[in-house]
């Protein structure tokens, strides 16, 4: 089971606890008011998880919500300020849900591209490509290297059972990716192509849940531990807790090269300035502001590469394939 609160449903959270509303009752009457089964059998899940003893965040987390989620709702929980903590949350989900939907907009005009270039070379190499082998072996003429090559190619992309194999895979892909409770492996060709928008994202992630906590008076070393729940890559993960150590430590969150994995030179400037002489979290919150117009930015030139270069492989591999298919025509004019 996987319960993914929205923006609108934390913000109502927030306001029902604010307003004096227990959680369990709150999360109760979350359930009864939603219309989608997801949310109604976590709601669910999650009343029962709070009316046995758990806490809020420890409730969230056994029905699947997302790791920032949980880290902003276990920091209000540390500070008593639970209806603040779950309306930033809701903030958060908000600005991911906004990078998530311009992403999916970068991709969608390529997507298509590619779909239609694969569909036409299909059309091609089961329609046409048949007609014009027998035309050639009735004539008896010696093809192009490059006509042999397509037909060859042809050939067993012509045999219908063929496509049950992509097909299959396709599903058994799809079905695991859903099933999965970390969607994005570090291994993933989603993570590979948009690692520089993930590095933005999770430090986008970091220092807003980081302004969150310290402006609740959380200390830096836990807001740290909390904030590593919080990013989805592992390695940035370890990186936090490395900087909570060394806070614990008396070295300071940025004297280690913990943060610097993933901060930039300048940031790391910024950050370590105001460590010292106080304002961490306004800082924090101009890394989350540059790092979102940043993202922004990144999906803009995203969409604006893959547009041409799809295009391009597309209309390279449908002229080729004609232009082969239609090399041979000279010869057979010859030949009648």
């Amino acid at each position: 089971m996987r319960w993914e609160p929205t923006r609108d449903q934390l913000q109502l959270l927030g306001t029902l606890v604010d307003g004096g509303v227990r959680i369990d009752d709150a999360l109760a009457m979350l359930g009864h008011s939603a219309g989608d089964g997801p949310t109604r059998v976590g709601a669910s899940a999650a009343t029962s998880a709070v009316q046995a003893g758990a806490s809020l965040g420890d409730a969230l987390a056994q029905v699947g919500a997302p790791r920032h989620v949980v880290a902003s709702v276990v920091s209000g929980e540390r500070t008593g300020r639970l209806g603040e903590s779950l309306r930033g949350a809701a903030s958060l989900v908000g600005e991911l849900e906004r990078l998530q939907t311009s992403i999916r907009r970068a991709l969608v005009y390529p997507g298509l591209v590619l779909t239609i270039g694969i569909a036409m070379t299909v059309v091609i190499a089961t329609a046409v490509v048949p007609t014009f082998e027998r035309t050639f072996l009735e004539l008896g003429g010696d093809l192009p290297l490059a006509t042999r090559l397509v037909l060859s190619l042809a050939r067993p992309a012509g045999d219908p059972r063929l496509l049950l194999v992509p097909a299959a895979v396709l599903v058994v892909v799809a079905i695991l990716v859903r099933r999965s409770p970390a969607r994005r492996s570090p291994g993933s060709i989603a993570r590979l192509l948009l690692r520089g928008v993930l590095v933005d994202l999770d430090v986008a992630v970091l220092a807003t849940s980081m302004t969150m906590q310290l402006r609740n008076s959380v200390a830096l070393d836990e807001a740290l531990d909390v904030a590593a729940d919080a990013l989805g890559d592992a390695s940035r993960s370890r990186a936090a807790r490395r900087a909570a150590e060394g806070v614990r430590a008396g070295r300071g969150a940025f004297a280690d090269d913990g943060l610097a994995s993933m901060l930039r030179p300048a940031e790391l400037e910024l950050l370590s300035v105001a460590e010292r002489t106080g304002g961490l979290a306004d800082q924090w919150l101009r890394v989350a502001d540059l790092r979102r117009e940043q993202l922004d930015g990144r999906i803009l030139r995203l969409g604006s590469t893959l547009e041409p270069l799809l295009v391009l492989l597309v209309g390279l591999l449908v002229g080729g394939i004609i232009l082969a298919l239609y090399l041979p025509t000279f010869r057979v004019l010859d030949l009648l």
